[in-house]
């Protein structure tokens, strides 16, 4: 049951993976300061050829320009045939500096996808059931009897959005530095009818992965920040990730910018909302090569059993989109668009889109600093997917 059980010895083998992972990451650490064998060199990444490339960029700027965006960072990775990054426009429009690939950004719900991917490593060490109920750890939740993990994970435990409460809406407007606590935000959505069939249908709210946080600390015992380092940022050495414990951001970073009012200025929002409003459903930071690493372990399953991911893959279909003919689906923490599985978010004009193509080992990626488009991430991955797999795509994209 939640929250009832102990780490044991099924814990041994993961464990005995991670050593031999850290030990392996030694090893690396070591060549890498050797440096290659006498007379070998190390092999450059492989470009698209010219007129892709030139798509590439086209469909950036264009981007740009119609979304009113001040910078993008985006890459694609397709064995066999190539890679390209690229980072165009500005960081910081008020001193002009330009945004640069390893800048810092908010990836917003993309964070679901680790908090998804946590919780069910959790389940690979037997502390936590699929279908464990949330009575377990959080009884006081209405209908927690009747709501269970998988449910909370796949989007279809009814519970509403805390966005939907007038009271919760005023808290955050007035003051949007407002350190939130996980029991508020989860209590802000309490009271209401809930939004779908319980465990029938799809309503995305924040608040099931806040409860997952919350579910995770009660298990583990770790903070949830501290929690991602053991058991994802640290395995995958993703060394530029972070859960941020306030609104600032540590490091070279780009700005963000969004739009308040009809007069069409832009703000910069940076680090002007505290990351605790979303906390578990949209607080981390990223960069592109960490979110390109991180697409392809999410899609492939790299820190789960097999049967585990099997289970994440479990696809609801998403209200709306039945026929819109793209496949829009939501699993246990990761989304599908056709053939392509990832995620996306968005927090305080921060965009974020990853996705990763099974059949062609490819991952795409789009961060923008800019809200003025809402979809302006996806929209951007749309064409670029288009560009690379005109076959995977269709044409009402």
């Amino acid at each position: 049951m939640l929250g009832l059980k102990h780490r044991g010895d099924e814990k041994s083998r993961r464990r005995r993976g991670v050593l031999a992972a850290a030990l392996t990451a030694v090893m690396l650490l070591v060549l890498a300061v050797l440096g290659p064998a006498c007379g070998e060199k190390t092999p450059a990444p492989v470009g698209f050829d010219q007129e892709t490339t030139g798509q590439l960029e086209q469909a950036m700027r264009e981007a740009m320009e119609s979304g009113g965006v001040p910078g993008v960072i985006a890459g694609a990775w397709v064995p066999g045939r190539g890679e390209w990054t690229a980072a165009v426009g500005l960081a910081d429009r008020e001193t002009g500096e330009e945004i640069e690939i390893a800048d810092l950004m908010r990836i917003g719900s993309v964070t679901k996808s680790f908090t998804g991917t946590l919780v069910l490593e959790l389940v690979d060490e037997g502390l936590i059931g699929l279908d464990d109920p949330l009575a377990d750890c959080f009884p006081w939740v209405e209908n927690a009897q009747e709501i269970t993990v998988r449910m909370l994970l796949n989007h279809t435990s009814g519970i509403v959005d805390d966005y939907a409460n007038p009271a919760f809406m005023d808290i955050a407007s007035v003051d949007p530095l407002y350190r939130w606590e996980p029991e508020e935000l989860v209590r802000a959505s309490l009271g209401t009818d809930p939004a779908a069939v319980l465990g029938e249908s799809y309503n995305y709210a924040n608040t099931n992965y806040v409860l997952l946080g919350m579910i995770v600390e009660q298990v583990t015992g770790l903070e949830l920040a501290g929690a991602m380092e053991r058991y994802i940022f640290e395995p995958l050495g993703l060394g530029d990730t972070v859960f941020p414990d306030g609104p600032e951001i540590a490091g070279g970073h780009s700005h963000s910018y969004i739009v308040v009012g009809e007069d069409g200025e832009l703000y910069d929002m940076t680090s002007g909302i505290d990351p605790s409003i979303t906390w578990a459903a949209g607080a981390i930071i990223s960069t592109l090569n960490d979110v390109r690493v991180w697409a392809k372990a999410l899609a492939t399953g790299e820190l789960l059993e097999a049967a585990t991911h099997e289970e994440q893959l479990q696809w609801v279909d998403v209200p709306g989109m039945e026929g819109a003919g793209i496949g829009y689906e939501y699993g246990l923490g990761i989304l599908k668009l056709g053939d392509f599985i990832g995620h996306n978010g968005e927090f305080s004009g921060f965009q974020a889109t990853m996705f990763y193509l099974p059949s062609r080992q490819a991952t795409v990626v789009v961060l923008l600093n800019c809200n003025v488009n809402p979809t302006g991430s996806q929209d951007l991955f749309t064409r670029i997917a288009a560009i690379l797999f005109p076959d995977e795509v269709p044409d009402n994209w």
